[in-house]
């Protein structure tokens, strides 16, 4: 990507992928990448980085971790200057289930490192013909219930958590 203006926040909607476990993680992110790849026909998984409820992060994409680079991932519908942050689990009915503190601060702490100087939390602007904010759901790009009622709830707090730990 030529420039990277978008965090955009996923989950994985496997009722299977919710964990606290650091090991059992890395095996629920082995499997939306093969997902990706064998299903979706896609060269690795869609998403940059993965959370789990544990608070554990996980590179997706490959070359996500490094700083310099902005690598396009295909998570939104759009991909044209986002990274895609995505959440193991499922996040609205019929599950609930829970979107922890270790979780929210792992999600913020990675948006607050990973996008670019200058880049704002709380901004927002057009977007694949959407409006949409520099750090939102997917539900914003596409019609979708991603990343679930219960972190879409939460936005706002996450927006602020992520502006807090970049000063």
């Amino acid at each position: 990507m030529s420039s990277l203006t978008r965090a955009i926040v996923h989950h994985t909607a496997g009722q299977g992928d919710y964990t606290t476990s650091y090991e059992t993680g890395k095996s629920k992110c082995r499997g939306v990448q093969n997902y990706h790849m064998d299903v979706n026909g896609w060269c690795d998984v869609g998403y940059h980085f993965l959370f789990n409820s544990g608070g554990h992060v996980y590179e997706g994409r490959v070359g996500s971790l490094n700083a310099s680079s902005w690598y396009s991932g295909a998570h939104d519908g759009c991909n044209a200057s986002s990274m895609g942050f995505s959440n193991l689990g499922y996040y609205h009915t019929p599950y609930n289930q829970s979107f922890t503190a270790a979780q929210k601060s792992a999600l913020e702490a990675t948006i607050a490192w990973r996008m670019p100087s200058g880049w704002s939390a709380s901004g927002s602007g057009t977007y694949c013909g959407n409006s949409v904010g520099t750090l939102d759901g997917h539900y914003k790009v596409k019609a979708t219930a991603c990343p679930g009622t219960i972190i879409i709830n939460q936005l706002g707090s996450i927006r602020s958590g992520t502006a807090s730990k970049r000063s």
